[in-house]
C-alpha cells in the first residue's frame, strides 16, 4: 500500500492535482485493512497508511483537502452520524444512509436519517467533531456525500429528490461551514463522451443558480476553489485573460468596474479590460526578472457599488529556453592602485559574454577607504587597502580586486625615476618598461581619459603594445607601494 501511494497516487497528484481543490478516497476502510492500519484509536502511529495516502494526493498540491470513507459513526458517538475521525483527513466523507436506494425517500425515513447530517454541521458550524474528548479533531470539517438518483450511484435513471430539497441541504451545508457531494447520474450507455442525464443536469444547474445569488450576497464571487495563472517567461509577452461570469460573477448582476492586483504582484504587470469584449480583462506584460520567481498576490475585483471580492493568485516566472545563464566572472585585476580623489572603473567580464543576466552586486569591504558604485566605478577616499567584491545576480558566482589607494603626496615625477624606465621613447607600436615589479600601469590620452590597465606586472619588465593607438602625446602613471611615477609618451 504504501508503494501504491508513491508510485501511483503521487504520480497522479504531481500532474493533474493542481486543479483539484479535495481528494475523497472511498472504501478506505478495506484498503487499510490490507495494511493493517488501525483506526479509531486516536494514535497517528496507527494510520500510516491514510498518512501516506494522504501525503500523496497532496504532492501536487499542498492545499489539496482530503477525506476518507469509513462509514457512518453510531449513536453513542459525539459527531454521529459522521466517522470517526483520522489525523490526515481534512473533511468527513459523509456517507450516507440507503445504499443504492432513494437517499431523499421521505416515507422510508431515509431523507430524514440522512438529514442529520445536515443539522449536526449546522449545530457545529462545519466542525462536526468538536466537543468530543480528542482536541486534535476539532477543526476537521462536516460534509455529506450522496447521489442524485433513486437507485445506483453512477448510472440511475431517474430522479430521487425534488430540486427544493437540494437546494436547502446544499445551501444549508455550505452556509454553515459544511460541505456537500451530489454524485452525478451518467447514461449507462458509453461513448466518447459522458453525459449526465438532462434531469441531473437540469438540477445541478438549479443549485448552481441558487448559490450564484445567495451564497455569498453583495460581493463579487469568484469561480471554483482556485485560480490558476499560466507561468510566464523572462523576456517574453504575457497575456492571460479572465472573464466576466466565469472566472468571477456578481450575485446581483451589477457591472465589474475594476480588477486590480494587490500587493506582491509582479511590478511589470498590467490589467484592463478588453475595449473590444466587455468583461474581458486582460493580464499583460513583459516580465523583466533576473532570477525566477513565485509571486503570490491577491486580486482584487469590485463591482460598481463598491463591494469587492479578493482571490489568492500566484504567477511563477521562468527563464524559458532562450535563456542564458551566467557561468562565471572575472573582475580581470587581481589588485589595483589609485590616488585619493580619483575614481577608477574596475574592467569585468561575465561568462558567457552573451549571458542574460549581466547584473552583478558590488561590495567595498572598508567604505571609509573606497567606495564603489552599482557599475563597479571605485572611488578613493582615503589613504588604505580595501576589497571590491563584485557577486552576479545570476548563480552568485563571486571574484574579487585588491585595491590600494595612494596619498597625493606619494608622486615621483619623471624627472625623480630613476627606478621606472621606459623605451623606446618615441616608439611607434611597442614600449618596454623596466623596473616595474609589483606594479600596475595606466595609459591615459592627452585629455586624461584611461585608455589601458594592466595586471598587476610580477616581472621588473613589461612590454605594452601602443600600435592601435593614434600618434600623440600618452601619459604612463606607474602605481606601486613606493607611489606614482608618471612618464609621457610620444607615440610615431
Amino acid at each position: 500500500m504504501f508503494c501504491y501511494a508513491e508510485y501511483i497516487i503521487k504520480d497522479y497528484s504531481l500532474r493533474y492535482n493542481k486543479h483539484f481543490s479535495s481528494y475523497q478516497f472511498d472504501a478506505a476502510s478495506t484498503i487499510m485493512d490490507l495494511g493493517e492500519d488501525k483506526i479509531g484509536t486516536g494514535l497517528i502511529e496507527n494510520e500510516r497508511i491514510y498518512q501516506a495516502f494522504a501525503n500523496a494526493a497532496r504532492a501536487g498540491n499542498p492545499n489539496l483537502a482530503v477525506s476518507f470513507n469509513n462509514g457512518r459513526g453510531t449513536v453513542k458517538q459525539n459527531a454521529f452520524p459522521f466517522a470517526g475521525s483520522l489525523w490526515s483527513e481534512d473533511y468527513k466523507f459523509g456517507h450516507p444512509y440507503g445504499g443504492n436506494n432513494n437517499h431523499g425517500d421521505v416515507e422510508s425515513g431515509l431523507y430524514d436519517r440522512n438529514y442529520t447530517h445536515i443539522t449536526r454541521i449546522m449545530d457545529t458550524d462545519g466542525y462536526v467533531h468538536t466537543g468530543d474528548v480528542a482536541t486534535w479533531d476539532d477543526k476537521i470539517v462536516g460534509n455529506f456525500h450522496s447521489k442524485l438518483a433513486t437507485s445506483a450511484w453512477g448510472d440511475g435513471p431517474y430522479p430521487g429528490w425534488e430540486t427544493e430539497d437540494l437546494i436547502q441541504w446544499t445551501y444549508e451545508a455550505l452556509s454553515n461551514g459544511g460541505s456537500i457531494v451530489w454524485s452525478g447520474s451518467f447514461s449507462n450507455i458509453f461513448t466518447e463522451n459522458v453525459e449526465w442525464r438532462e434531469w441531473a443536469f437540469i438540477q445541478m444547474k438549479a443549485i448552481d443558480d441558487y448559490l450564484c445569488l445567495h451564497l455569498n450576497p453583495n460581493a463579487p464571487n469568484w469561480a471554483r476553489a482556485y485560480t490558476v495563472l499560466p507561468d510566464a517567461t523572462v523576456g517574453e509577452a504575457y497575456s492571460h485573460t479572465l472573464i466576466e461570469g466565469v472566472d468571477f460573477w456578481d450575485p446581483e448582476g451589477d457591472d465589474i468596474s475594476a480588477l486590480v492586483a494587490m500587493t506582491d504582484a509582479p511590478s511589470w504587470l498590467i490589467i484592463n479590460e478588453d475595449p473590444e469584449n466587455s468583461g474581458h480583462w486582460i493580464l499583460s506584460g513583459i516580465p523583466t526578472e533576473t532570477v525566477e520567481y513565485r509571486y503570490n498576490f491577491e486580486l482584487e475585483v469590485t463591482d460598481e457599488n463598491a463591494f469587492s471580492g479578493i482571490r489568492d493568485v500566484e504567477i511563477k516566472v521562468n527563464f524559458g529556453d532562450t535563456y542564458i545563464s551566467v557561468s562565471g566572472i572575472d573582475l580581470i585585476l587581481e589588485s589595483t592602485f589609485i590616488q585619493v580623489g580619483e575614481t577608477f572603473a574596475l574592467p569585468n567580464a561575465i561568462y558567457p559574454s552573451g549571458a542574460s543576466n549581466q547584473t552583478m552586486l558590488w561590495t567595498s569591504n572598508d567604505p571609509t577607504v573606497a567606495t564603489v558604485s552599482n557599475t563597479g566605478a571605485v572611488m578613493a577616499l582615503q589613504e588604505g587597502t580595501v576589497m571590491i567584491i563584485a557577486t552576479t545576480e545570476d548563480g552568485a558566482f563571486i571574484d574579487a580586486t585588491v585595491v590600494t589607494i595612494l596619498n597625493n603626496g606619494e608622486t615621483i615625477s619623471e624627472e625623480e625615476s630613476e627606478v621606472v624606465l621606459a623605451y623606446p621613447n618615441p616608439t611607434n607600436a611597442e614600449l618596454t618598461l623596466n623596473g616595474v615589479m609589483n606594479s600596475v600601469v595606466h595609459v591615459y590620452d592627452i585629455s586624461g581619459k584611461r585608455l589601458m590597465t594592466t595586471e598587476k606586472i610580477v616581472t621588473e619588465s613589461e612590454t605594452i603594445n601602443l600600435s592601435n593607438y593614434p600618434r600623440g602625446t600618452y601619459l604612463l602613471k606607474v602605481y606601486s607601494l613606493e607611489g606614482i611615477a608618471r612618464i609621457k609618451i610620444l607615440k610615431e
